[in-house]
Formats: C-alpha cells, structure tokens, sequence
C-alpha cells in the first residue's frame, strides 16, 4: 500500500522513508527490504534511537516532517488502508493542513530510559555475537518498561527466529506468547 501511496504522491513532494526497528541489524531486516521492493528511502534502526527519541513503544507508526525538518503530526498511526486517514495525509501532501498532530508522549520515567539504553546495548551486544548477554538486558529492559511492544518483539525475534525471519511472521504464536505472559503474571499463576 505504501509503494503505491508514494508513487502517486512523489511528484508533490512528498518523501516516505521506512524504518524497520530490529536489534539484530541490517541482517535479519534486508530480506524484508528487498522482498518489498520499495522504491522509497529504507533505513534500520538496530539500537532503538527513534524509539529513544521520541517516546514510543510500538510499531508501525509515523512521523509527519515538513521540508524544515519539523514535526508535524506523530508519533502516531497512519493507516492509509483507512478512507479518513489517508485523505487527511492527502491533505497534508497537497495543503499543509493537519488536523490533529497527535503523537504526544508524556517524559519518560527513569526506568524507562534505562529500558532504551538497555536495548542499546542489547543491539551491541547482538554484533559482537552475544545472543545470551543481549537477550538478558533485553529482559531487563523489558521488566523496566513492560508495557513496551518493541522490546517485547525483540526479545521474541532474537529467541525465536524462525517466527519472524524464515517466512511469514508468525502472528499466532505471538498471540499465544502474549497469552501465556499474561498468564505467568497473573495472581492466580503458580
């Protein structure tokens, strides 16, 4: 939907740059890359900087930037299977006009920033070849900051390869996941 999106956009001036979030690098993200074929700016984030930056805890979202370099909508969801949200986004491509610029995130706790710089290291570590030290701090991470989807997904991606990275990503199994987190952590749980 995006590729479509942007060739019929292009020629206004509008840019999409893509940027898959996977501590594992460019590695485990190119073949995704490649398969989509885009013909738009794709980058990897591999040590959560944009999370970091910007205060958000889940993907996919995105950053409105007019040509200075400004914020002008999100971090927030734009759906542009969605009637309403993509003629807002045609708006803005041919207007300037935003309607809701969204996206605030209230500072980040202590231990949520030590959540960020865990991930970061986590990515470090994840070069170096320490799957076992990264998936640790990403634990960590994760217990600082539990509401926090990103972290979650990585530590499943990096524990779990075969559901992300060798076919389809595996939706189910993250439910089931997602399930039997919530039931070790519930008060009834042995």
């Amino acid at each position: 939907m995006w590729q479509q999106f942007y060739a019929k956009y292009r020629d206004k001036g509008f840019e999409l740059v893509a940027v898959a979030c996977d501590v594992q690098g460019s590695r485990r993200a190119e073949p995704w890359v490649e398969k989509a074929k885009a013909t738009f700016t794709t980058l990897i984030d591999s040590e959560n900087r944009l999370a970091a930056r910007f205060g958000f805890n889940f993907i996919p979202l995105t950053l409105w930037v007019d040509e200075t370099g400004r914020v002008v909508r999100g971090p927030k969801l734009t759906d542009i299977r969605r009637d309403a949200q993509r003629a807002e986004l045609v708006r803005w491509i041919e207007d300037g006009a935003v309607a809701d610029a969204g996206g605030s995130s209230s500072p980040l706790t202590g231990a949520e920033m030590d959540a960020r710089l865990r991930v970061q290291y986590a990515s470090h570590l994840l070069r170096d070849g320490d799957s076992t030290a990264a998936l640790a701090h990403l634990q960590k991470a994760l217990t600082d900051d539990p509401d926090n989807w990103l972290i979650r997904k990585q530590i499943w991606a990096v524990a779990h390869p075969e559901r992300f990275y060798d076919g389809p990503v595996d939706y189910a199994w993250q439910k089931r996941q997602l399930e039997l987190e919530r039931s070790k952590d519930s008060p009834s749980a042995p």
